[in-house]
């Protein structure tokens, strides 16, 4: 057992201290945590370990040694990473989140350390017993923000490119073994546009409901919001200039935001704008002046800037409240994993104008470089998504080189958050089989 947690540990301390050489001892033992792992003081590398390394942990059911590591990202603040070594490891495995999640809502998936569900899993919920080593990334803006970027936002999804390649550029200076990519929701986005512009990089790709379309509410289009999204995100004179406002405030519909951008650009409409009463033809034109108004203020004010998280009580309560929605479905059916999730402080807010903008040309650069996407590509979606769109499943795995599209019918109720549900053991499955076909285990 021993034997095996010091392999482990060394993995973790390679993986996370890169190329530096340290000769670092470390033993389990410490009465006061029976997972904490303890370091021994006389470590010339103690200085960099402890400012790199924190609260490592030892998986005694799948002796795995986790470390949390800090990162200087392609902006040149910290990024925030976890790792999650494997004994005899034949691949590593990058998770990349969808937007608004942090790292531990996903640690079920890698270790038995986990906050949520309480207590062991069966075995087909989880890909811990697999030999590999598996680490996974707070993107930019997300998680445990370590500060100076705004929550929700991105102001171009290359940076989101430039930060996977980063930690993938660390994890090869600790192993040569092949590196998977497994991304949710905007991380399968995220994954697919790493791999067409890295296409050495990785030897494959495992998706869970990858953002390569966005479904909206009616009447609108796709490719209405994303005019509307580009119209505030624009800088001026041709957009309003507000990429780092809330693109989704509750108060305020879709209808109306769009409205704005609309009129200012027509001189009479604007003028009526900012004077309702300026003149008679106001009252023609049809338009709600005082709800326009409203979203204008609130759009200009300060507390809009960013999209802060509605995790006060009251929000949470009534978000969480049974029966819950769509969107809070399989797993998050318990209250409890919900009121966790939605309170903690690693939950970002919606997204703004610029995430919205940079996300509708992020799907349509995918688009357009699917011939770049030649590893192996798993692709598993749901028909009753309610927050991508299904059928751009279909077209682009069509599309692919080598793509396998898993599609689960209305009758098993899975939505969007497929790793998180109640039936989460038939994708886990789906990946499992996908891994262990490809690296050959």
């Amino acid at each position: 057992m021993k034997r095996t947690m010091m392999w482990s540990l060394a993995l973790v301390v390679g993986l996370i201290m890169g190329c530096n050489g340290g000769s670092d001892v470390v033993t389990p033992e410490d009465p006061q945590d029976p997972n904490a792992v303890t370091q021994d003081l006389s470590s010339a590398d103690l200085p960099l370990i402890r400012s790199c390394i924190r609260s490592l942990k030892y998986d005694r059911v799948y002796h795995r040694v986790i470390g949390e590591c800090t990162i200087t990202g392609s902006d040149a603040l910290p990024l925030r990473f976890k790792v999650y070594t494997a004994p005899r490891t034949k691949a590593v495995v990058l998770y990349l989140e969808g937007r608004a999640e942090f790292i531990e809502m996903y640690d079920v998936l890698f270790t038995s350390l986990h906050a949520y569900p309480v207590g062991a899993v069966p075995a087909s919920q989880t890909l811990a017993d697999m030999p590999i080593t598996f680490v996974s990334m707070d993107l930019a803006g997300q998680g445990r923000d370590e500060g100076g970027r705004l929550e929700g936002h991105i102001d171009s999804y290359e940076h989101f490119v430039a930060d996977v390649d980063i930690v993938v550029k660390e994890i090869r200076k600790f192993t040569r073994v092949p590196i998977y990519l497994l991304g949710h929701s905007m991380g399968g986005l995220v994954a697919a546009r790493y791999a067409e512009e890295h296409p050495t990089s990785v030897a494959g790709l495992a998706l869970s409901s990858p953002m390569w379309g966005l479904k909206v509410p009616a009447p609108f289009t796709p490719a209405q919001v994303a005019q509307v999204a580009a119209a505030y995100a624009t800088p001026p004179p041709y957009g309003l200039g507000m990429a780092n406002r809330c693109a989704l405030p509750a108060q305020h519909s879709l209808a109306t935001l769009g409205a704005i951008p609309q009129c200012l650009a027509n001189s009479t409409c604007a003028a009526c704008f900012q004077n309702p009463a300026s003149s008679p033809v106001c009252g023609m034109l049809g338009m709600d002046w005082a709800a326009m108004g409203a979203a204008w203020l609130w759009l200009n004010s300060s507390a809009s800037i960013g999209c802060p998280p509605t995790n006060d009580p009251t929000s949470v309560a009534a978000k969480c409240a049974f029966p819950p929605t769509a969107y809070y479905n399989g797993l998050t059916k318990d209250v409890a994993y919900c009121t966790w999730e939605e309170s903690s402080a690693d939950k970002v807010g919606s997204g703004t104008f610029g995430w919205f903008n940079e996300s509708f040309k992020a799907m349509a650069a995918n688009q357009a470089s699917l011939a770049q996407l030649t590893v192996p590509v798993l692709v598993l979606s749901s028909v009753i998504d309610p927050v991508v769109d299904p059928a751009a499943h279909v077209s682009t795995c069509a599309g692919l080189a080598d793509c396998q599209l898993v599609s689960y019918p209305q009758s098993l109720m899975m939505f969007h958050a497929l790793l998180l549900e109640t039936t989460r053991d038939l994708p886990i499955a789906e990946i499992r089989n996908f891994l262990t076909t490809n690296i050959g285990l």
